[in-house]
């Protein structure tokens, strides 16, 4: 009898310690939603490019690439990284919105991670339409101050940012394709573009 029991207590502490680690696990994964919604999101980054924000880096390939001024009428930079599992699932909806916008957007991929794990992470799917760049030090996430990923800023010619927001599904990249067709008013305030309520 005292065996019952003595395996009954020990099953008990076990449940306990089980517990506690899925609360502490789910209190954990509550904090990081309440740190990433909608609101706090779209936040992140400047509202416009000035040259001290600007970076001149190399991409995978070698090219010279400015991060915040393009060579097309607009630059469409989205911030990802090697760890992160919903940047992985939004790169063909990347890979597809650079290819339909080629025309007048410069599409950048800013991943952090060395070069090796960024090719890893892009695989088969890299494309000439986007232009990959390893941001292993995180310096041009840091010094946007990105901070949450995926993320993604439409940017004009002359720095605006016209457009920014959370870019993790096909309709979050349609949000941004139909906003390069709006034309850049002066005065126009940064859209954020959160998910439809």
């Amino acid at each position: 009898m005292s065996y019952l029991i003595g395996l009954s207590v020990i099953a008990l502490w076990v449940l306990v310690i089980v517990l506690y680690i899925s609360v502490f696990a789910l209190y954990r994964h509550l904090g990081t939603v309440a740190l990433t919604t909608r609101d706090k999101r779209n936040q992140q980054g400047p509202g416009r490019i000035e040259e001290s924000h600007r970076f001149r880096l190399y991409d995978v390939d070698g090219v010279a690439r400015q991060v915040g001024r393009g060579e097309k009428l607009f630059q469409f930079i989205f911030f990802g990284s090697v760890t992160c599992q919903p940047c992985k699932q939004a790169l063909p909806f990347l890979f597809d919105f650079a290819k339909a916008q080629q025309d007048c957007v410069e599409t950048l991929l800013v991943c952090r991670g060395d070069e090796e794990a960024v090719r890893a992470f892009i695989g088969n799917m890299a494309n000439r339409e986007v232009k990959v760049i390893a941001d292993n030090s995180g310096e041009v996430t840091g010094g946007l101050a990105i901070h949450s990923t995926p993320f993604a800023m439409l940017i004009s010619s002359e720095g605006e940012v016209l457009a920014k927001g959370s870019a993790s599904t096909g309709k979050s990249f349609e949000r941004f394709a139909e906003r390069v067709h709006i034309s850049n008013r002066p005065g126009e305030e940064v859209e954020s573009l959160s998910h439809p309520h």
